[in-house]
């Protein structure tokens, strides 16, 4: 193939069809970065973009169909202009340095149909400082021009391309050993390095989108993943368009490279976000509406069972759904845990304190070494400990599953403080002091694809029936609810460490009293039940009034705040429901308080609708399901002075 370009004609007329003319601006720019002007044979300014516009202190539409020799007359005497006219008469492309006034530009001139094409840079930092110190040794000008050109190339952000389509080459200006991390002291990548790196998903698409490009002439877009020479992968963003001839063929693709790979990581990151919001609406009110049967299963069988002998063979058929119901209370708990809809009791708490008392626990048999890295001083925090006590359950199963035939656990605790140089690189953590608990296994490891999807709700590299796929996120529900941070950081085959970072808190914990003997207590007060659930209301009541409670039912804050306002309707304690139609219990209270400011009111429910209700240390709130000593307890505790 004879790669010479044929001359240009100058008298080539220049009535382009439209569609070329569109072709010839998208191409242009495309190339924005740097400075794009477009020549007549006879020096006029076919077009222009903003950067040449502001290099000459004119504005774009002010130059088109202006001729240069006329607007700057010393052009003609430079040897621009002599460079300009040799690469119309030959068709070779030439690189032009030439200055304007006090400035000076780094042009890349080419041969086009219309006439000429020069891609320019402003050098005229570059050019004062090289001819500050021209005055070396001799052979010093050689190597500071290639000094210049290297400058000039690393001054800008994207790689800027140009494809001969005729000669099937192609040269690129701009950081692409940067962008593939090619080693130093190496030959320089070829832009076809870029194209042999594209990941293999995204080959296909790349392809299609340059036949797409070549056989509609439509602008070239597409985003692709390239292999860098670390073995990392970035998202380069590439962008060109044809320039075609006068025949509607393609003769130069020129365009650019652009590193997106931190725009794409936050995109991700909010894909993510959305999808786990999502996902967690439906968990919760999935968990919610199961609550409400279980709280109707465990009720019923728990009045069934206080009537059968202990030894029949119906207490014991009845024990195993109690059991069941337990073990399913206990999922739905995991499934708010995740759509961070738990009812929490937060207090201040020594992290230290509660893995010493869950430490047999923790301990997971003869096979699995597990040690106590507990560090002396450690901050406190702020939250409900049954949560902690999850989030510990949750990673020690998990590590004890990746450790089939035994291994080493390891639980440390450490005071840490997260810099702006840690948050720059995870956006969903604010800097500060925290308590990190690290859970460390010797296992199998986590694979890198699948870091990123292990505390997706429902996902599990476990076997059928082995596990949930709800353990991790709902760690990470927890976590997120208590404003914290969880991190995994493993190598396949080398183990596992998970850190959960949660914030420090300066309070001083309370000392509650100590714990006695578990009891059902009872009482002869008169009990508003505001419940929408029939079923859950109809059980609520006679347990209830098993425990020795005069109960007045309401279906909902209406009913029940009509009911309270009649005269003859006096009553100790309100027990309601939190999430109900036309009145929710909220509302409900503080409606009644208006009227009656003393009044007591006992939340129960699986979850709040809007937010998370943070119980007092009176013990103002009672989970759903729940057993009749809970009931009973948390009625008496209410009673007895406990104030929303």
């Amino acid at each position: 193939m004879n790669d010479t370009p044929k001359p240009v004609d100058p008298a080539a007329s220049l009535d382009m069809d439209p569609s070329l003319a569109q072709q010839r601006f998208a191409a242009l720019m495309a190339c924005k970065p740097w400075m794009v002007l477009a020549l007549r044979p006879d020096m006029t300014v076919e077009f222009c973009n903003e950067a040449y516009a502001r290099f000459v202190g004119m504005k774009v539409q002010e130059l088109a169909g202006q001729n240069l020799l006329s607007l700057f007359p010393v052009f003609a005497q430079t040897k621009s202009l002599a460079a300009y006219r040799e690469v119309l008469k030959t068709g070779h492309p030439a690189r032009v340095e030439g200055w304007l006034g006090k400035r000076c530009m780094l042009a890349h001139v080419h041969a086009a149909p219309w006439g000429l094409i020069a891609l320019a840079d402003d050098i005229t930092a570059y050019k004062q400082a090289i001819e500050a110190a021209a005055a070396g040794p001799q052979g010093q000008s050689a190597r500071l021009e290639e000094e210049r050109y290297r400058l000039v190339l690393e001054s800008t952000r994207d790689v800027i391309w140009e494809w001969d389509v005729p000669g099937g080459r192609a040269r690129y200006a701009g950081p692409l050993r940067e962008l593939l991390a090619w080693p130093e002291g190496g030959e320089e990548p070829s832009f076809s390095e870029v194209q042999r790196r594209i990941h293999p998903e995204d080959r296909d698409r790349y392809m299609a989108a340059q036949r797409e490009h070549f056989d509609k002439g439509l602008p070239y877009a597409d985003t692709f993943r390239v292999e860098r020479c670390d073995g990392s992968w970035v998202w380069l963003e590439a962008r060109g368009q044809a320039i075609c001839d006068a025949q509607g063929m393609p003769w130069r693709v020129i365009g650019s490279l652009r590193d997106i790979t931190e725009s794409r990581r936050l995109q991700e990151q909010l894909l993510q976000a959305q999808k786990m919001e999502s996902i967690g609406r439906l968990a919760g009110g999935i968990a919610h509406d199961f609550n409400n049967l279980l709280t109707t299963i465990m009720g019923y069988t728990e009045m069934v069972l206080g009537r059968l002998p202990e030894t029949s063979r119906e207490h014991e058929e009845l024990e195993v759904v109690r059991k069941a119901s337990r073990r399913a209370a206990e999922l739905t708990r995991q499934m708010l845990g995740f759509a961070r809809k738990q009812m929490t009791q937060p207090r201040v708490l020594s992290l230290n304190d509660v893995i010493r008392g869950m430490e047999q626990m923790l301990r997971l048999g003869e096979e699995i070494d597990t040690s106590f890295v507990l560090a002396k001083d450690l901050w406190r925090v702020s939250m409900d400990p049954n949560q902690f006590e999850q989030i510990l359950m949750n990673l020690v199963v998990n590590a004890r599953d990746a450790m089939p035939s035994g291994g080493r656990l390891t639980i440390e605790t450490a005071n840490c403080v997260l810099d702006e140089a840690y948050v720059r690189t995870r956006r969903d953590v604010k800097p500060g002091e925290y308590v990190v608990v690290t859970v460390t296994d010797t296992g199998v490891g986590i694979a890198r694809e699948l870091q990123e999807k292990i505390f997706e709700p429902f996902f599990t590299t476990k076997e059928v029936g082995r596990g949930t796929g709800l353990g991790l996120a709902t760690c990470f529900g927890i976590v997120k609810q208590n404003a914290g941070h969880i991190a995994v950081y493993s190598e396949p085959g080398h183990g596992a460490a998970f850190k959960v970072y949660l914030p420090r808190c300066a309070q001083t914990p309370l000392q509650g009293p100590a714990a006695g003997p578990e009891s059902l207590p009872t009482g002869h007060e008169r009990v508003l039940l505001v419940e929408d659930e029939p079923t859950v209301r109809e059980i609520a009541v006679l347990q209830l009034r098993k425990l020795g409670y005069d109960v007045l039912a309401a279906r909902d804050g209406l009913e029940a705040l009509a009911l309270a306002m009649a005269e003859e309707n006096r009553f100790d304690l309100v027990l309601t429901d939190m999430v109900m139609p036309r009145m929710g219990g909220r509302e409900l209270a503080e409606n009644l308080r208006q009227a009656r400011p003393d009044v007591r009111v006992l939340y129960m429910s699986g979850y709040t609708e809007n937010g998370v209700f943070q119980g007092g240390a009176g013990g103002l709130f009672l989970q759903k399901p729940f057993s009749l000593g809970e009931l009973a307890r948390k009625v008496r505790a209410a009673l007895d002075g406990g104030r929303p």
